[in-house]
């Protein structure tokens, strides 16, 4: 992200394809797009995937199994809900329903380290604990580039700033502080709930109802968040498709958009595990953006007045650990994921 800061601000770029397009050309900007459209189209399947495990267990648990829905009519019920949302041309419309979830997100989150506290203080660590788990490191690999998702939106950011030359500091901050949330959210679940630690961490608290309240609340919040997902990929696909740029049909946008929404439900209702399917979009796509390309375009700039060997060996060094670990992450990850598929 840093990389991406710098080069932009050399050459008052706002966007990362037009970056990579201005440094490598064209079809460097076209992997950056296809790389954001499928990490995007990822996060909207994972929110899905999200509210309807969350949503038909909190329905199952309340009602003691008596009306417990299938995960098809919870996922047609939130599709059905959402459409409207993604038909909208501009998202100031959600601009306090997005402020409010992120609010209901930071409530859901300050719950789960209150029950991991809690579960720590009642019965200490939970037995069975590995300080370092080998086995399961490349599918981590997935799992954590895939939580710093938001690198396709850091120079359009920076350059809706007042004052665009405070970005890079109030970056680092940023990323400490999430940094440091998402190390000790992961160490107080892992400490609480050992082995038997699930990949949605919800269904490990409590289950009572406050903690139901929150979870449906914190779906809520994630609901919010779904159209915000898929935006970015309308704004790469539509101006791409000759048959859509034309406003006089909108007709056509709203059905190619509510084909993309259908599809998200059709494909998460495959997925027999999530935590294995961050890591294959985190391996493959998130890899790239995060690691490969930024690094990239600044060994390949067009000003290196500046570069020092050690720079480039810094800029090779994190091309390689992209390169290197997401194909591992992602060949081990998807074969657990197949494996599971044929389980399920």
């Amino acid at each position: 992200m840093g990389l991406l800061v710098k080069l932009a601000t050399r050459t008052s770029t706002r966007s990362f394809g037009a970056l990579a397009s201005s440094i490598l050309g064209r079809r460097a900007k076209i992997l950056v797009d296809v790389c954001l459209v499928l990490t995007q189209y990822g996060f909207a399947i994972a929110d899905i995937i999200f509210i309807v495990e969350n949503v038909r267990d909190v329905i199952c648990l309340e009602t003691n199994q008596s009306a417990c829905p299938g995960k098809v009519a919870v996922c047609a019920g939130t599709l059905i809900c959402v459409l409207p949302f993604t038909w909208l041309r501009s998202l100031q419309v959600l601009t306090v329903p997005v402020l409010m979830s992120n609010v209901v997100l930071l409530c859901g989150i300050s719950w789960v380290y209150y029950c991991g506290f809690v579960q720590l203080g009642t019965h200490g660590m939970a037995p069975g604990i590995r300080t370092f788990n080998w086995a399961e490191f490349p599918i981590f690999f997935g799992c954590a580039v895939f939580s710093f998702e938001g690198i396709g939106l850091i120079l359009p950011i920076q350059f809706a700033m007042q004052q665009p030359a405070h970005f890079p500091k109030l970056l680092q901050r940023a990323m400490l502080i999430l940094g440091t949330l998402f190390a000790s959210f992961g160490m107080v679940g892992y400490a609480a709930y050992g082995l038997e630690t699930k990949d949605m961490i919800t269904f490990n608290i409590p289950q009572n109802k406050i903690t139901s309240f929150l979870r449906l609340f914190y779906c809520l919040g994630v609901f919010f968040t779904y159209p915000v997902m898929l935006f970015p990929l309308y704004q790469i696909t539509e101006t791409k498709i000759r048959c859509l740029r034309d406003q006089r049909f909108c007709w056509r946008s709203i059905i190619f958009r509510s084909a993309l929404v259908i599809m998200t439900g059709v494909i998460g209702l495959q997925i027999p595990h999530f935590g294995l399917f961050l890591g294959i979009i985190g391996s493959l796509a998130c890899s790239m953006l995060a690691f490969v390309l930024p690094a990239l375009l600044h060994f390949r700039r067009k000003d290196r007045g500046d570069a020092t060997r050690g720079g480039d060996v810094k800029d090779l060094s994190i091309i390689a650990f992209g390169v290197v670990g997401g194909l591992v992450s992602f060949s081990v990850t998807l074969r657990d994921l197949i494996h599971a598929m044929g389980e399920e």
